[in-house]
Order: structure tokens, then sequence, then C-alpha cells
């Protein structure tokens, strides 16, 4: 998988709140930020183009990137605002960064209405 397949690709507001929401539920059911939190995620949305995303992300953190520099990659996808805060909400660990995600989550949402 890996960034290339997202080329062209663009996401709402709308559709990285599913991302964090998949991946809040993720990071939580697998006790942290693993690669099993990004199956997890993967596996529970049936948005393909949030699960290419979710495999995306996933291939970035497992050579060894954090989830915030994995995001910092895509910059047509992710703004230096959203990077920021998953990499404040990394440094407080798994309670931290699922809180973050879904504060990023409702946020979005909210851009929405």
């Amino acid at each position: 998988m890996g960034s290339d397949h997202l080329q062209g690709q663009e996401f709402t507001d709308q559709d990285l709140a599913e991302l964090c929401r998949q991946l809040a539920a993720g990071v939580e059911a697998a006790d942290g930020l693993r690669i099993l939190a990004f199956e997890l995620a993967a596996g529970t949305t049936d948005q393909p183009a949030i699960r290419a995303l979710i495999l995306a992300l996933r291939d970035e953190v497992s050579s060894g990137r954090s989830l915030a520099a994995a995001c910092r990659s895509l910059p047509a996808v992710f703004d230096a605002v959203f990077c920021d805060a998953l990499a404040e909400g990394e440094q407080m660990g798994k309670a931290g960064l699922t809180a973050t995600l879904r504060q990023i989550e409702v946020y979005l949402n909210r851009q929405e209405d």
C-alpha cells in the first residue's frame, strides 16, 4: 500500500473526522499505537479512501515514524495544526493520543456543520 495510492485523492473534514474516530478506537483496542491499531481501524471503516489512508499511515509508522511524522509526509491531506496536535498527543501516551484524536474528530465534525 503506501502513500502513492493516495495521489489525487481529496479528503473532506468529515473524512478526516472518520479517520480520527477509527484510529482512536484502534489505539484503545490495541492498547496503544501499534500496527494492530491500524489494522483494527482499517478493518472497521467501510470507506475505501479512508482505509487506504489508514494503511498508508500504518506503513509509515511500521517503518519507525511517529503518527505525526507519518501525517506530515502527506501535506496534501494533513495540515500543520493537525500534525502538531497529534505530536502533542503522542507525547502524552495512549490516553493523550486517544483524547487528541477524539478532540480533532469533534472539531472537524463541527467544521462540516
